[in-house]
């Protein structure tokens, strides 16, 4: 993880209200800006403008300065807005930054802001026709939006003869923004010369080169022509002459048109092809052979689309003879993925094809080919974790196990504030896939600042870093259902007093089939926290029900009967209990009691 630079603070008053929404980035203006510059945002959003502080996964961007627009103080949820000026470090590598704004309401979900190493210009409308284009010249980055519905921003370039012209819009997923670009380059006569769209991937990028000087039209609009004050684009664009590209891998050799041409390759290798055919009517096929043992697992996959070439690729494998094996299509976005197992000992062979029969000089991919070996992934929800003095909470950790590992997986945390222990052993059992932590704050801890946070795991020598989740709920019938989302930017930190804190009477339950026991559950609520409290209780064995589960408005305590029925399960078992502090049915901050121990005998 990139070191965190904690930027700027300020002192402002907590709003009235004790239960809100979570502060969340809608949008950023300008979406990025270039190295070396200083640059003014406004970063807008529900709730935003209460942050304290702004928070970078890089040191190369600091704050010159912070001003919030504090909304009324009636005002719940409102959207609001902090203006940042930003200084960029000239030795920062041009990317994707992400950045969560500190409030006392809550650490933010992440926003994103883009650093580029071009000048940046902000579109100037109206540039809806050729006549009113914008002219771009040189290497440039402008800062655009699809204004309204059928928007279409058009800008024009000048090229030599033999000049290269490349164009790339971002949007998507790298700017947080709905925009699904498409790009058209015109000629002077409004033929069109060249396109790329964002199907199935956040850009559109397009490359093409002159045969004849004179003026060109470059026209971007959303891929529905759809438009709205927050379909944010970046569109980088730069001329030169083309120059020969060097790489360490492996080159295609044709011919490699027929499974007894293919190219041998040894494992593992990373190949640099292009679809293209001496032959206009008949379509080109590469053909590469390797040898694997049987059971050994080889992991195919082909970068093309993503990478903005027009190959929407067919990945196949063939035996030594030339029958198909396994095949895929559109595993990520439009590129093919395969994770092959060796039926045998002996020869095989990997196909590349256009899905549509196409070929030419924009048809490249790279294909990667790779023994697996045992590993697993990652992932924790929530992503913040805000717990307050006296509070503890769950963590959910869960492992997607792969190629045949099966060992328990050790679990480490990297960056808890001082005051906040784990409890709990930190693993997944060997065999299991998901494991729930908890995290306590100690009655005595200080506040502290947000802290870059980072969760590991360890099983038979491979290390992992954790996918940090962030936790959304849907209404489905009677029932919630939690969605998850990968986001940046983990961070812990100890706040304010926590809306409720809850403990038991009691560590040890004795329950005899056919009988009902008490449980008694206390909460501690903050001041101005009355709202009725639901409880969920896991661990049950079957059979054994508990009832009532939610404490009611100013109430501080409820007994929970538990009720064995008479064929309940036997034996000793941990209950957790989680009570909920709602900002609505959809929206709630989970606190755990200490696990209590129930058993049950006949």
């Amino acid at each position: 993880m990139r070191a965190l630079a904690v930027l700027a603070a300020l002192t402002l008053a907590a709003p009235a209200f004790s239960q809100t929404l979570r502060p969340r980035v809608r949008s950023v203006v300008p979406t990025g800006g270039q190295r070396g510059a200083n640059v003014d945002v406004a970063i807008a959003g529900p709730n935003l403008g209460y942050g304290t502080a702004l928070v970078f996964e890089t040191p190369g961007i600091t704050v010159a300065a912070l001003k919030p627009e504090t909304p009324a103080a009636n005002a719940k949820n409102p959207d609001s807005k902090l203006i940042a000026t930003l200084a960029i470090s000239p030795e920062l590598a041009p990317g994707r930054y992400a950045f969560r704004v500190v409030t006392p309401l809550g650490i933010s979900e992440p926003g994103t802001f883009v650093v580029g190493q071009w000048a940046e210009v902000a579109e100037k409308e109206p540039n809806n026709t050729p006549q009113t284009a914008q002219t771009l010249m040189g290497n440039l980055t402008v800062n655009a939006k699809s204004d309204g519905g059928e928007d279409v921003d058009v800008y024009k370039v000048t090229l030599a003869a033999g000049e290269t012209f490349v164009a790339e819009a971002q949007a998507g997923a790298t700017l947080n923004s709905p925009m699904e670009p498409v790009l058209v380059l015109r000629d002077a006569t409004g033929h069109d010369r060249a396109s790329a769209s964002a199907l199935n991937r956040p850009n559109a990028r397009l490359t093409f080169t002159s045969r004849t000087a004179g003026e060109y039209f470059l026209i971007v609009r959303d891929l529905r022509y759809a438009g709205s004050a927050d379909h944010h684009y970046r569109l980088m664009t730069s001329t030169g002459k083309p120059s020969a590209a060097s790489s360490p891998n492996l080159t295609e050799v044709e011919p490699s048109d027929t499974p007894k041409l293919a190219q041998t390759v040894t494992l593992p290798a990373t190949i640099e092809g292009q679809l293209t055919s001496p032959i206009a009517t008949v379509p080109d096929k590469d053909h590469f052979r390797f040898t694997a043992t049987k059971g050994q697992v080889i992991l195919m996959e082909v970068f093309a689309a993503r990478q903005g070439s027009r190959l929407d690729g067919v990945l196949a494998v063939l035996n030594k003879d030339g029958g198909e094996l396994a095949s895929n299509d559109d595993a990520r976005g439009k590129d093919p993925f395969l994770a092959f197992t060796a039926p045998d000992n002996g020869e095989f062979i990997v196909r590349i094809t256009d899905l549509n029969e196409r070929s030419g000089p924009e048809f490249g991919y790279r294909l990667s080919l790779t023994p697996a070996k045992p590993d697993f992934a990652l992932t924790f929800a929530p992503d913040c974790l805000t717990i307050g003095p006296g509070d503890r909470i769950p963590v959910i950790v869960n492992a997607t196990r792969q190629y045949g590992l099966d060992e328990a997986i050790v679990l480490g945390f990297v960056g808890l504030p001082p005051g906040v222990q784990l409890v709990g052993e930190p693993q997944i059992p060997k065999g299991q896939s998901e494991v729930t932590l908890y995290l306590t704050a100690a009655a005595s801890a200080a506040l502290s600042p947000a802290t870059p946070l980072r969760l590991t795991g360890t099983a038979q020598g491979v290390t992992r870093q954790a996918q940090a989740l962030q936790e959304d709920y849907v209404k489905n019938g009677d029932q919630l259902q939690r969605n998850t989302r990968p986001v940046p930017m983990p961070l812990a930190a100890v706040t304010g007093p926590a809306d409720l804190t809850v403990s038991l009477a009691t560590e040890r339950l004795e329950l005899k089939v056919g009988q009902t026991v008490e449980l008694l559950v206390k909460i501690t609520r903050k001041p101005g926290f009355d709202t009725k409290v639901p409880l969920i209780l896991t661990g049950l064995p079957a059979n054994v029900s508990a009832a009532p589960l939610e404490i009611p408005e100013k109430v501080s305590e409820l007994k929970v009967v538990l009720k064995a029925e008479a064929n309940a399960a036997v034996g000793e078992v941990r209950l957790q209990l989680t009570a909920r502090s709602l900002v609505d049915e959809l929206h709630f901050s989970p606190h755990a009691a200490p696990p209590v121990t129930l058993n049950v005998s006949k």
